[in-house]
């Protein structure tokens, strides 16, 4: 018994200890893409990736509410950094995760909701910060009637439900020779112009459905690991999908979905985790001291 103890205490340590080794890396790859002293593409995005399931680990092993939520701060820092640019979609994403490790590593029989929202504080704050800034965007842009917004607005209003549509190829090229154009950011709005609303979005949510079905027989068979690889591959689309049809500006993954090799092994990374990972073992009530 003494030798579980010590284990689990040990195993608290090397996982809390992990997690700030991974923290300090995002936050020296963030900085130093801003200031663009040494990289020239941001690393953290690949690295959060994969931290929800350390942070699920180390969360699983403390005792009590209060070092939950001090440390779900303490992570919440680095992903702070993202307000500087308005990557939503990041923070969106992982806000989510962070809320939904902490859900997994608590003892779920005596869970209320507002124990669940004081230890997952931050990454409630965090999201509603979130929602916010993509809110005040939409505004923003429908008032003012934003060069993006206005064409991408058009596209989808005048899409035919099948087949082509030339008033929305017409805004499709006006994008095509924007300045600033990012590669393949408009992929959705594209294929709209090519085949129409209909069958884009029959595929975007048979691909959510087949992501939430894997999630929730995830979360039914104890396979936490699994869950978590399909809700953040999950939240990625829907935020790509957001990107591509202008509500979400300034976004990561309008950029990272195509021809990137890195993220592209980062993907399959998680789809492997999606599959192979095994069930969790049964969590035991904590003891009253």
């Amino acid at each position: 018994m003494i030798i579980k103890k010590q284990y689990n205490i040990n195993g608290e340590k090397v996982y809390i200890a992990l997690t700030c080794i991974l923290l300090v890396i995002i936050s020296v790859f963030k900085l130093s893409y801003v200031n663009r002293e040494f990289f020239v593409t941001d690393y953290s995005v690949y690295v959060f990736l994969f931290m929800p399931f350390l942070l699920y680990k180390a969360l699983a092993d403390m005792k009590d509410d209060m070092t939950r939520m001090s440390f779900n701060w303490i992570c919440v820092i680095p992903m702070s950094m993202y307000l500087y640019r308005k990557q939503f979609d990041v923070l969106i994403t992982y806000s989510i995760m962070g809320m939904l490790s902490t859900f997994l590593a608590m003892n779920r029989k005596q869970l209320s909701i507002s124990r669940f929202l004081s230890v997952s504080s931050g990454f409630v704050m965090l999201n509603l910060v979130s929602i916010y800034g993509v809110g005040r965007q939409l505004v923003y842009n429908s008032i003012n009637e934003g060069y993006i917004y206005y064409c991408v607005h058009n596209i989808i209003k005048n899409a035919k439900m099948f087949g082509f549509s030339e008033a929305s190829e017409g805004y499709y090229n006006m994008l095509e020779i924007m300045p600033m154009r990012v590669m393949n950011r408009y992929f959705i709005a594209k294929n709209i112009v090519q085949y129409g609303i209909i069958p884009v979005l029959a595929i975007m949510f048979t691909i959510v459905a087949a992501l939430s079905a894997i999630a929730y027989t995830g979360y039914k068979k104890g396979r936490y690991f699994s869950m978590m690889a399909a809700v953040t591959i999950n939240i990625q689309i829907i935020c790509y999908f957001l990107s591509n049809i202008g509500i979400l500006e300034n976004s990561v993954y309008e950029i990272i979905f195509h021809g990137n090799p890195t993220y592209s092994v980062c993907v399959l990374a998680l789809v492997c985790i999606m599959f192979v990972s095994k069930t969790a073992p049964a969590q035991k009530p904590l003891r009253s001291r």
